[in-house]
């Protein structure tokens, strides 16, 4: 007990910077941020059941493993993740039983992440399954998986997992949350908004999304406060 709990710190360093020279956040040794309370539901809705998940982001290593977001609450900690499993992507729904151990469904992308690159994901579910887009491009699709726009409305968690430790390192430039899905076409464009025109994709320009999409909005997060410790959404009902 002496050895695992040393140094007796019931309060240990969240390892979570500001970028020096960029919108965005840091994620080294263990770090974690959450939003202030769950996602709320707009007061008018698309028809269907449909949403969105938008994240850019670094990794720092292809062999890390580690939940980069996590949509929680106290009756489902971790309703949908999203994780990086060395080189893949992958997505996890998880429903919780009554008399039974929570069921897993999961729904994975190879070649998704390399070591220092820069890369836009967006994931796009509505009735006919759900899309994952990477840097603009379609790289995978499952008819049968789909993430209905109410599991959204839950706490946010980034770089970590808020039951267990999966921690996730790396950069994190901007997180945008939709209640419609992205087309193909939608997908490509957020690509060279958030800063895909770059030839080099060394620095995000953390660009506005499409004014065609605000109206889709659940919440925008661009992480351009660069100190402090809240971050704000340019959705204003949106927690910070």
């Amino acid at each position: 007990m002496y050895a695992t709990l040393w140094p007796f710190n019931p309060y240990p360093r969240n390892g979570v910077s500001w970028l020096p020279d960029a919108n965005g956040v840091r994620f080294q040794h263990s770090g974690v941020i959450f939003s202030q309370g769950p996602l709320k539901t707009a007061a008018t809705q698309p028809a269907g059941d449909a949403c969105a998940i938008e994240i850019y982001l670094r990794p720092v290593t292809r062999d890390d493993a580690g939940n980069f977001l996590t949509f929680s609450s106290d009756d489902n900690p971790n309703a949908v993740f999203l994780r990086q499993w060395r080189e893949s992507l992958l997505i996890d729904k998880v429903r919780p039983a009554r008399w039974f151990p929570p069921k897993l469904v999961e729904f994975e992308v190879d070649d998704v992440f390399r070591a220092d690159h820069l890369v836009l994901l967006a994931v796009t579910s509505g009735p006919h399954g759900t899309a994952i887009y990477v840097d603009g491009k379609l790289a995978g699709s499952a008819g049968h998986f789909r993430i209905p726009r109410s599991e959204l409305y839950r706490q946010i968690v980034l770089g970590n997992s808020p039951s267990n430790f999966q921690v996730w390192h790396g950069n994190i430039y901007g997180l945008a949350i939709y209640d419609d899905e992205m087309s193909a076409s939608d997908a490509a464009a957020h690509f060279l908004e958030w800063g895909g025109a770059s030839s080099s994709r060394s620095s995000p320009s953390n660009t506005p999304s499409n004014t065609n999409d605000a109206s889709h909005l659940i919440a925008r997060y661009d992480f351009r406060e660069r100190g402090g410790d809240i971050i704000l959404s340019e959705v204003a009902s949106a927690p910070p």
